[in-house]
């Protein structure tokens, strides 16, 4: 099996993130948080518009009738640039699998942005005449953070293949890449944490707003341990 996305996912991948980028969803998750909501409202839109919000709905209800892979590939974007508002009820996500994997999508999203950030930043902040990302101890957290993050991914996109397939149970692989996502992007969010000092805790910070972003998606539609708990008693029906 071929996870990677064809061309035509991969050119979706690409316009959606230039319009995000575009668009300072970070911005408009700050002021989200803050209770203006006036500009991540008009980031939706700007999403309406690209067919994000058509991804699951079926042809026959004016949808694009998209595989799960799709809905899940624009999902990681919304979590790397902290799209705010609740991405399952806008993507009209329906039952509890679906919504977990879109907030598993999420959560790799935003681990992957903290990453990014945090590579930057250790490559321009200078320690004893160095940059700290020249030290072992920076570059082995960053490296770990990172093999979080691309060993959660085929779990994910495997899940989005059962979810797609109706005659295999998805919910064990939701389950997982659900744990795996959240893993890993706790991983990047507390690498970032210790790499940035206590800037990276405050409001001024870009990784304060993933950071956030995070904590609450870690807990939703179901806590890593309700997830564990699930593919333990899976495993225990198996013949």
């Amino acid at each position: 099996m071929n996870f990677a996305p064809s061309a035509e996912q991969q050119s979706f991948v690409d316009s959606l993130h230039k319009l995000l980028a575009d668009a300072d969803g970070l911005g408009a998750a700050r002021a989200w948080a803050a209770g203006d909501t006036g500009p991540g409202q008009a980031l939706w839109r700007r999403l309406d518009d690209l067919g994000v919000t058509a991804l699951a709905l079926p042809e026959e209800a004016g949808g694009l009738g998209a595989a799960p892979i799709d809905w899940v590939l624009a999902g990681e974007e919304l979590g790397h640039h902290a799209v705010p508002g609740a991405v399952a009820d806008r993507l009209a996500l329906v039952g509890s699998d679906a919504r977990a994997l879109a907030g598993a999508a999420q959560l790799l999203g935003a681990g992957r942005a903290l990453l990014e950030t945090t590579v930057e930043y250790a490559g321009r902040r200078t320690q004893f005449g160095r940059p700290i990302g020249s030290f072992q101890a920076v570059q082995h957290q960053l490296a770990d953070a990172l093999i979080g993050i691309e060993f959660a991914r085929p779990l994910l996109w495997r899940a989005a293949v059962c979810l797609a397939d109706a005659g295999t149970p998805a919910s064990p692989s939701v389950s997982a890449a659900k744990v795996a996502c959240a893993q890993a992007a706790d991983r990047a969010a507390r690498t970032a944490i210790q790499v940035h000092g206590a800037i990276g805790y405050t409001l001024e910070c870009d990784v304060s707003v993933w950071f956030s972003h995070i904590r609450a998606l870690i807990p939703a539609d179901g806590t890593p341990p309700w997830h564990r708990a699930r593919i333990a008693e899976h495993l225990r029906t198996l013949p």
